[in-house]
């Protein structure tokens, strides 16, 4: 994310994206582009392919529950009995629904720092099986957080996600490189789209809307648009000055590598006459 919006290295594009949106591309194209997105039969949730994906996770929880079923598991008896201490089922079966969740988000984690996007989707879709899994396996387990993941599914699991893919925005891999951010937004994107289009729809339509409803605010409010062109030179020199940082720092030479700390010194010296006293 510090890469994305490093205003040295990036504004100027940043700048180039906004002037088209609000000043170049006609508004009437924005406006029959959201009017199609709100209007529009192909993104209902009774249409494919958003009945595949409902298809798809149905079809993994009656497998989970037959497999449950068939092999009697009784979460409320005791694994593990010392003195009048006993350990649940539950609570081993529940550690190890814990881990392989955390496995199958290290994969995803992993598979953001290719180049491809196939090993990203085919994380998605291990995290997808694995949630589910372990939603309808942990039924009568009495644990809270898992009641939860299959009482509100499949929004727990869009959360889930959405929160693991902020975090990595700002704290992981994508925090630092460009293209794993983009490649990590569209994938959010497309798994709000799968889960609920409806609201994804909508609300794409309303950052496309966002800077036809700006130009017009400029052009037609009493109290602004005599200040419109004014306004309009203000930004274009401010995308001059965004222009000329990112030539100069394009133009600028890579750092030099830091200096080795003292500790580091201090061990290579005695590296060295340890193989002088070694000869």
């Amino acid at each position: 994310m510090r890469e994305v919006f490093n205003l040295q290295r990036t504004g100027i594009f940043w700048w180039g994206l906004l002037t088209a949106s609000v000043f170049l591309i006609p508004g009437q194209w924005q406006r029959a582009l959201v009017n199609f997105l709100r209007t529009t039969d192909l993104f209902k949730p009774d249409r494919p392919p958003f009945t595949w994906f409902e298809n798809a996770g149905t079809w993994i929880d009656t497998v989970t529950a037959g497999a449950v079923a068939a092999v009697k598991f009784d979460s409320r008896a005791g694994l593990i009995y010392i003195g009048n201490f006993g350990l649940a089922n539950a609570a081993i079966t529940g550690l190890l629904a814990i881990v392989t969740i955390g496995l199958v988000f290290i994969f995803y984690a992993r598979a953001t720092k290719t180049k491809g996007i196939l090993d990203d989707l085919l994380a998605m879709i291990a995290i997808y099986i694995v949630l589910r899994v372990v939603g309808v396996a942990a039924k009568g387990w009495n644990l809270p957080i898992l009641d939860f993941i299959q009482k509100e599914e499949p929004r727990s699991y869009l959360l889930i996600l959405t929160v693991f893919m902020i975090l990595l925005m700002i704290a992981g891999k994508a925090a630092m490189d460009s293209r794993v951010f983009f490649k990590v937004l569209f994938e959010g994107i497309l798994i709000w789209f799968l889960i609920v289009p409806g609201p994804t729809i909508q609300a794409i339509a309303f950052l496309l809307e966002l800077p036809v409803n700006i130009n017009y605010t400029l052009q037609s409010e009493p109290n602004i648009r005599n200040y419109y062109a004014a306004i309009v030179a203000g930004w274009a020199i401010f995308g001059l000055f965004l222009a000329g940082t990112s030539i100069y720092t394009a133009g600028k030479p890579p750092p030099p590598p830091p200096p080795a700390d003292d500790l580091e010194d201090t061990i290579r010296m005695l590296s060295r006459r340890k193989g002088r006293f070694q000869r």
